[in-house]
């Protein structure tokens, strides 16, 4: 029977050797990607192992003579985390080419596996962006070494309340889009900061906005109508105090 072992790839073409370039590209195109087979029982996610990763890799680096040789260059504790920054030689057994990259790990541990969690960290993504292999993932860190996780940017936060939404049965009505009650409270206060008066306020929001009352002021003109209450327009001027009136009491003779 013949044997089935599979081929070896050729250390030339056209008499000329293989260039490194050219057998890592190759070792890129055998690999069609890593499933996730890992699972964070903290965290609840599927991440990719790098066993798994390692072994994709290895076989088509060995069939074709490339040896990749770490390196740790620097290593820096910060509580629980580990960081360090490593070196990898990628070396070519037939032509003798040599390539060295930079690259960086973190791992966090409160114990003493902090950095080989670095470590295996550092070789697994390395070998990840490397070959371009694709795992799933969207861009998010999906690894234990690695829990800290892409946070998506929070929606802005608007200056005003949202409106309230349709009252109870057993509660007067209010137009959809009102004011909420905090809201009102607010517009009262700034009213009697500046001594304005409501009864114009009022008048003014009916008159221009078609307003029954300050309650159902309708949350996009809110700003608006703050704005011009804290500027003094319905601001009443402050009675002057009374002269006091003598007594027999107050005259010294």
């Amino acid at each position: 029977m013949a044997d089935e072992t599979p081929a070896t790839p050729k250390r030339s073409r056209n008499g000329k050797k293989i260039s490194l370039v050219t057998k890592l590209t190759e070792v890129q195109a055998s690999i069609s990607g890593v499933d996730k087979t890992g699972f964070n029982d903290f965290q609840q996610y599927t991440y990719a192992e790098e066993s798994a990763i390692v072994s994709a890799c290895r076989d088509e680096l060995a069939k074709r003579h490339v040896m990749i040789i770490p390196s740790i260059d620097s290593v820096v504790h910060d509580g629980s985390l580990t960081t360090i920054q490593t070196s990898y030689r990628i070396c070519d057994g037939d032509s003798g080419e040599e390539i060295i990259t930079k690259w960086a790990g973190t791992g966090s541990d409160k114990g003493d596996k902090g950095l080989y969690k670095a470590t295996t960290g550092s070789q697994k993504y390395l070998l990840l962006k490397l070959f371009l292999i694709p795992t799933g993932d969207q861009g998010v860190a999906d690894d234990p070494e690695h829990p800290s996780r892409e946070v998506r940017p929070a929606k802005p936060v608007t200056k005003t309340a949202a409106p309230r939404t349709a009252p109870a049965k057993d509660k007067p009505k209010v137009p959809p889009g009102s004011i909420s009650h905090k809201q009102l409270g607010r517009l009262h206060a700034i009213a009697g900061s500046v001594n304005a008066d409501k009864d114009q306020i009022a008048g003014y929001c009916k008159d221009t906005y078609g307003f029954d009352s300050l309650d159902v002021i309708h949350w996009q003109k809110y700003d608006e109508i703050i704005k011009m209450i804290e500027g003094g327009i319905f601001s009443q001027p402050k009675p002057e105090p009374k002269p006091k009136e003598l007594t027999d009491a107050d005259i010294p003779f």
